[in-house]
């Protein structure tokens, strides 16, 4: 599978070019990107489907920021796959997608713009609200697990917590 990327004026990526298994392109504009923030646990992206004009809303991020997200009748889904990840040591995020209808990206982008351009020292949380405001009822689409190396006596420490009922 390649991946091309088409950079806009600005120097932000402007559409996305898949390669799929069976050698066949597919094109996604890059409308709207959510970089990481700790605070979130989480980051997301909205692109178009350029041939079938389909908006998709993916967010990934950590397991405690995202079950609460995913559509409720998968709740229990999510928890089981990243649960069984965390016993087998790894560190899990939770990948995530939404059909938007168009009104509903228009209204989206229309407050994402207003939140933007407010003055106020408010101006990031009101741009986390509106982004927050699509961040339901996300379809759970898997549980990736990452291995990450702990630091010299972590595992003597945790057990050393475990055993004084911390």
């Amino acid at each position: 599978m390649g991946i091309e990327l088409a950079e806009r004026e600005d120097g932000a990526p402007g559409f996305i070019k898949l390669k799929s298994p069976y050698s066949e392109f597919e094109e996604y504009e890059i409308l709207q990107d959510f970089p990481f923030k700790s605070e979130t646990k989480r980051m997301g992206i909205i692109i178009r489907h350029r041939l079938s004009n389909k908006l998709i809303f993916y967010v990934k991020g950590a397991d405690t920021a995202m079950v609460e997200m995913v559509k409720p009748s998968q709740r229990s889904s999510c928890k089981e796959h990243c649960e069984y990840l965390a016993l087998e040591g790894l560190r899990t995020l939770v990948i995530t997608q939404r059909l938007l209808r168009e009104s509903e990206y228009e209204e989206f982008e229309k407050k994402l713009t207003l939140a933007k351009a407010d003055i106020s020292d408010d101006k990031e949380q009101l741009i986390q609200k509106v982004i927050e405001s699509l961040e339901h009822e996300m379809e759970f689409l898997c549980v990736t697990g990452v291995e990450d190396k702990l630091q010299e006596d972590v595992l003597k420490t945790i057990e050393t917590l475990r055993q004084a009922g911390i």
